[in-house]
């Protein structure tokens, strides 16, 4: 796994390289709501930092 950068927004290539996964892939959990995302005023999908680590949480219990 890659070091997940620590600020509070993430874009989605950089969830995908943590997780070692495409970025398709990230936009399909975004779209399963596997993980919150969100847009900020107007921009690209921005996913939170919180969102990354409930996730990797999930995963590991």
């Amino acid at each position: 796994m890659e070091i997940l950068p620590n600020k509070a927004y993430l874009k989605p290539e950089e969830v995908a390289k943590y997780y070692n996964v495409s970025k398709s892939a990230i936009y399909k959990w975004i779209a399963e709501g596997k993980i919150d995302a969100l847009k900020i005023c107007g921009k690209p999908v921005r996913i939170p930092y919180e969102a990354v680590e409930k996730m990797r949480r999930a995963v590991i219990e």
